[in-house]
């Protein structure tokens, strides 16, 4: 299920039995190009429930961030365009449910 015409980040189901940072790979080759050989580090930053009030439904949420030698984005279907843009600038965006907190405990893990 896609968000249509909102901002998000590259996001995934797990609904195989593979581990959440292989999850994290493909979910970074499949939405962005990146490939495998290309990312340095995974790291985990936080596990949360975040419930959607529009859909009634609740999201267990792993949010990790990821180190890349070199990045070419090479977008797929579910995506238009992309930017990088600091948490002060999401607010002008029109963003998934849930995406301005996880962009929120990001910069606080990394602060």
């Amino acid at each position: 299920m896609a968000y249509r015409n909102l901002w998000s980040s590259p996001a995934g189901f797990i609904d195989r039995e593979i581990s959440v940072v292989e999850q994290v790979r493909d979910e970074l080759r499949e939405e962005l190009g990146c490939a495998k050989d290309n990312i340095m580090n995974i790291e985990k930053v936080d596990q949360y429930e975040y419930h959607d009030s529009v859909l009634n439904r609740t999201w267990i949420r792993h949010i990790y961030v990821a180190d890349v030698a070199r990045f070419d984005v090479t977008l797929d279907w579910e995506h238009t365009e992309f930017r990088w843009v600091s948490l002060g600038e999401f607010k002008v965006f029109d963003l998934t449910p849930g995406l301005f907190e996880d962009a929120r405990k990001i910069s606080l893990a990394f602060d």
